[in-house]
């Protein structure tokens, strides 16, 4: 049996998924890489392995690290590059913003930003005013149709293919009949890494073809955040736009979906959390430099200093058990989780900035043993209504009641609308009557 270790960025494990599929009854263990110079917990780990590999393929920015491994030279293990796909043709407003420590800003859907959001951040322009700068004269004037963008983003990919001694001419041309084929700019499509795959393993002289992969192999890439492609920008590839946002998301769980309207103003929360002054993204402050391009994207706009005025606002408070008694019973229900944190009585769950605060469960009256007449999540001492009646015959099948059918809770807030901190949280239940209720789970929510 072959084994294959392929090390990479977050394209690694889906190159060895398909190397799994396209080299039959062999191995492949995938190993993530962050900065090249970093030895990372998996690089480790793979050190300790890298003797019972036959095969090591690498993206060529990670190979120095291999230099230092002895075991690789004595077996005289081969080593393939493969190239790091990264293409920005169809979503030329995508941006990353860093930090004054280098780090990454996040947003809500992971390490992409809207380079033409920020703009309008810096500039003191509103969620409403910013959204109206989302039109194809804007997208024009900072050069998202211009033909030198598409180029520059073709010849950065064949580069990539260069770098790796794996020439991607061919492929991307085949890629690009296909129509948009990357989720984002570092996130391709399935077919796309099986093409990859394919060349990879042949060079360790395994043959096979790549073209019914994508109908086998689990695109789980997807689960990943997904940037659209702007319609004014789809139109002009014949593709089909829209302007709904991803972020990350699990297999078991909601997936997080962003209109426009919802991307922007989420986006706006994040940055009212930190300073201007630690806030850097190169391609913004160049068109910032410019005063023609400044008073264009401004237009007939107000500056109204919005990032200064902005607060990260929880929503009204409208829970039913404000004015109500609390009687002594003990509430009859279970929180299940916090975002993707089993909850499990525990009483403390870390969640971070970058996330929705999504809390699931499910409640009853426990004197009459029916539903409730509502639920209630208490955030800060303060109460607000959950959407309550979910189903969840799960529940009624455990306790042999059908009257339990309908019995989950759920209640979210956007991402950035806890600041960061410790932040205390109750689930109330309604009595059947509405005239009181009863103390279910609480504890603490730490948002990091």
């Amino acid at each position: 049996m072959i084994r294959f270790a392929v090390l990479g960025n977050c394209q690694a494990e889906y190159v060895a998924h398909c190397v799994r599929f396209l080299a039959r009854h062999c191995e492949a263990d995938a190993y993530f890489l962050s900065q090249p110079e970093d030895i990372t917990p998996d690089f480790q780990k793979f050190a300790d392995r890298s003797a019972s590999y036959d095969y090591v393929l690498v993206q060529p920015q990670y190979s120095s690290l291999l230099s230092g491994l002895t075991t690789l030279v004595d077996r005289r293990i081969p080593i393939v590059h493969y190239p790091t796909l990264y293409f920005a043709g169809y979503h030329p407003d995508i941006t990353y913003i860093y930090r004054r420590d280098s780090s990454f800003l996040r947003s809500p859907v992971g390490d992409y930003h809207s380079a033409l959001a920020f703009l309008c951040y810096t500039l003191g322009l509103s969620v409403e005013q910013t959204l109206t700068k989302f039109n194809s004269s804007i997208f024009d004037r900072l050069g998202y149709f211009a033909t030198a963008f598409w180029r520059s983003a073709e010849e950065r990919l064949l580069e990539s293919g260069r770098d790796a001694h794996m020439p991607l001419d061919h492929h991307l041309r085949s890629w690009i009949r296909r129509g948009c084929f990357m989720y984002s700019v570092n996130h391709p499509k399935i077919f796309v890494l099986a093409d990859v795959a394919a060349s990879a393993i042949a060079a360790c002289g395994v043959t096979a073809s790549p073209h019914i992969c994508e109908y086998y192999v689990s695109d789980d890439i997807k689960l990943g955040p997904i940037w659209p492609v702007y319609p004014e920008v789809a139109i002009r590839f014949g593709l089909d736009g829209c302007y709904c946002f991803k972020g990350s998301s699990l297999l078991d769980r909601t997936n997080p979906y962003f209109d426009l309207h919802e991307f922007v103003e989420a986006s706006f929360l994040f940055y009212h959390n930190y300073d201007l002054a630690d806030m850097r993204c190169s391609r913004v402050d160049e068109w910032k430099s410019d005063p023609d391009l400044v008073s264009f994207v401004i237009g007939d706009s107000v500056p109204v200093a919005y990032q200064r005025d902005f607060r990260c606002a929880m929503p009204e408070s409208d829970g039913a058990s404000r004015d109500l008694p609390c009687t002594t019973q003990v509430a009859l229900g279970q929180l299940d989780r916090i975002n993707s944190s089993l909850f499990e009585n525990k009483g403390e769950v870390t969640t971070s900035f970058g996330e929705s605060t999504v809390i699931v469960g499910w409640a009853a009256d426990p004197e009459s043993g029916a539903v409730a007449s509502g639920v209630d999540v208490v955030v800060d001492d303060i109460p607000y209504r959950a959407i309550y009646g979910i189903p969840r015959s799960d529940v009624a099948q455990a306790l042999a009641n059908p009257a339990l059918e309908n019995s989950g809770f759920r209640f979210s807030l956007g991402p950035g609308v806890l600041n960061r901190g410790i932040h205390s949280f109750a689930i109330r239940v309604l009595a059947a009557n509405g005239e009181a209720y009863c103390e279910g789970p609480s504890g603490r929510l730490i948002v990091d």
